[in-house]
């Protein structure tokens, strides 16, 4: 598949991921879950959707990648890290499906303190912002995101800093229609007068 290919379809997964964001936050209120969710359905839709969303934000710095293939030049150096950012971005988005095959095929949770719950916890939760981080910075030294080459490392950053659910929602949709239409050529680049 081509990175053009490639770059428009992660730019469709994150606005989708961005679109679950969106809903999972508007159906979540403050407070304990009994207390924030309509029923027991509602909760469990709300989990379902967020795991679904983790895949498809992994799948959008896939696209992310593919777009600033082009435009790393031959820098090792964006090339490690967006390498880096694209393992840890598929590591996160496995995390959730790890402990979920482990509970189906054991039977049973493993015990809190070991290796493989606290790997499983911390891709969980720092994975998917650090690989977005990573790309961030490679974006800043590509041309091919044009004024919005910012864009991933202000999205990684907010997701570490906790920023509310509906914004990184609205943040992954901006992301995703970038990524999206800077492979069709919709994206303005900077143009400079001579």
């Amino acid at each position: 598949m081509s990175s053009a290919k490639l770059g428009r379809w992660g730019g469709f997964a994150a606005i989708l991921g961005g679109v679950l964001e969106i809903v999972v936050a508007g159906l979540s209120r403050p407070g304990p879950p009994s207390l924030t969710f309509a029923g027991q359905a509602t909760y469990e839709t709300a989990i379902l959707m967020s795991v679904a969303g983790g895949p498809l934000f992994a799948a959008g710095l896939v696209g992310l990648y593919a777009g600033l293939a082009g435009g790393t030049g031959r820098s090792r150096f964006a090339k490690g890290l967006g390498m880096a950012g694209l393992i840890l971005a598929g590591l996160a988005a496995l995390a959730p499906l790890a402990f979920l095959l482990q509970v189906m095929t054991i039977g049973t949770v493993v015990p809190a303190h070991s290796l493989f719950v606290s790997a499983v916890f911390f891709l969980g939760l720092w994975g998917l912002p650090l690989a977005t981080m990573l790309l961030g910075v490679v974006a800043l030294r590509s041309r091919a995101l044009g004024y919005w080459k910012a864009l991933p490392l202000v999205l990684g950053v907010s997701m570490v800093l906790e920023v509310p659910y509906m914004v990184l929602g609205f943040g992954w949709l901006l992301l995703g229609y970038v990524l999206w239409s800077s492979q069709t050529g919709k994206v303005s680049q900077p143009t400079h007068a001579h």
